[in-house]
């Protein structure tokens, strides 16, 4: 394990390369060259969060999360044959399927939040992007503070895998598609005749109606009983 300076010294040298790399990606970026540039920040950033991937664990909550899948694999009857103490059921489903395609351990659940970081980092871009294209430094800043917030601290509790990786992420996908509906309503959409698709309303709505559930320790049903067991 790295000592605290090495790894300081370790993130700082390699979040200055991603930082130069945001700078290219809005200030010097053409549709060629964009999607080079992404793949490199997401290159660094994993290597940036390579050595905590083997780390054992870093948080109680962790193990809770793994043992829980673990035991879904056997008897998927959530809230009954397991009770997520510090996180709702539908943040846990995620790392269930994830599960079925590659087995679930500290190492590759930490791989898994760091996915989760960069594609809210993405979306970030994006909803900026509609809106900043005037104004350049204010997107490189706010691009700059975000990504320094999910990378430069080195405290287990933010180096470990946390279900708010993934409420960040659906917060952020639900402000992209309001984003995009938002667009299609305005003036010239409506002289164009352009209407939001369906399917888009449809997500938004499914990600209000299900957000209560991401952080919902106990099921509604069993804490009034409403239902029997």
């Amino acid at each position: 394990m790295l000592s605290f300076s090495q790894s300081f010294l370790y993130k700082i040298a390699l979040i200055f390369v991603a930082v130069y790399l945001i700078y290219l990606l809005v200030f010097k970026s053409t549709g060629r060259n964009k999607i080079f540039y992404l793949l490199l920040i997401t290159l660094l950033t994993f290597l940036i969060k390579l050595p905590y991937f083997f780390l054992g664990e870093l948080n109680p909550d962790e193990s809770e999360w793994i043992t829980i899948v673990k035991i879904w694999n056997v008897d998927f009857n959530p809230y009954i044959s397991s009770d997520p103490q510090t996180s709702g059921i539908i943040a846990l489903i995620p790392l269930y399927l994830f599960d079925k395609l590659i087995p679930l351990n500290y190492s590759t659940i930490r791989i898994l939040g760091t996915f989760f970081d960069l594609l809210t980092i993405y979306l970030t871009y994006q909803i900026l992007l509609q809106h900043l294209k005037q104004n350049k430094n204010l997107l490189f800043i706010v691009l700059f503070v975000l990504y320094c917030m999910l990378n430069v601290n080195i405290e287990a509790d933010f180096i470990a895998y946390n279900t708010e990786h993934l409420c960040i992420l659906v917060f952020t996908t639900l402000v992209y598609i309001l984003n995009k509906i938002g667009i299609l309503f305005k003036p010239e959409a409506r002289e164009e005749r352009k209407r939001p698709p369906m399917s888009l309303l449809f997500i938004a709505g499914l990600l209000i109606g299900s957000s209560l559930f991401f952080a919902l320790y106990h099921s509604i049903f069993l804490k009034t009983k409403i239902i029997k067991i």
